[in-house]
């Protein structure tokens, strides 16, 4: 067996090999998309959808809105919130962007001079020197109908009343109740 080569592969094949299958690993992973989440491929969503997401709930959409404009049923979209943590973190991130864009606004106005703005801002972040005192429970008073006055009897009432004044008055009412004058 002389001048013939061994078939067993030496530790420099081995290495060359290994390095070859790593390099080839890299090349893959650098082609994969970068989605390291457990999240299902059900639940999972396009950039798109979650751009859509946060612009949408940053115009104060709740969440079974944004699931209809997206065209989502309401049962799966309700497994996808439960399962993708992406459609949480978008819904805040929107929520808290619209907020801060209108908040700006309100502030904006308000050291421009808008008295409502002030009003609320001052209510909203001033303390509570600034915010509207309770009082005590509004009293409502029903007076009813209008009393209405016949002015053509108001002539005889007048006399009457002159008669009982100087004690000339001679009626006496028989039926009604006896007036007690005190202890006797």
């Amino acid at each position: 067996m002389s001048g013939t080569k061994s078939k067993e592969p030496t530790a420099a094949t081995h290495v060359g090999v290994a390095k070859r299958d790593y390099l080839r690993d890299l090349r893959q992973l650098a082609k994969a998309p970068a989605d390291d989440s457990m999240t299902p491929h059900i639940a999972r969503l396009e950039p798109f959808q979650v751009f859509e997401i946060e612009r949408m709930a940053s115009q104060g959409l709740n969440l079974e809105t944004i699931a209809a404009r997206l065209g989502i049923s309401l049962d799966v979209w309700n497994k996808m919130i439960q399962v993708n943590p992406e459609i949480a973190e978008a819904y805040r991130a929107g929520s808290a962007r619209g907020q801060d864009v209108i908040s700006k606004a309100g502030y904006d106005g308000a050291r421009n001079g808008d008295a409502s703005l002030i009003k609320y801002y001052l209510d909203r972040f001033g303390g509570p020197q600034f915010r509207p005192q309770q009082n005590g429970p509004a009293v409502v008073i029903n007076t009813g109908p209008m009393a209405v006055i016949d002015q053509e009897a108001m002539a005889a009432r007048f006399a009457r009343q002159r008669a009982l004044i100087d004690g000339t008055a001679t009626e006496l009412d028989v039926d009604g109740p006896e007036l007690e004058s005190g202890p006797s």
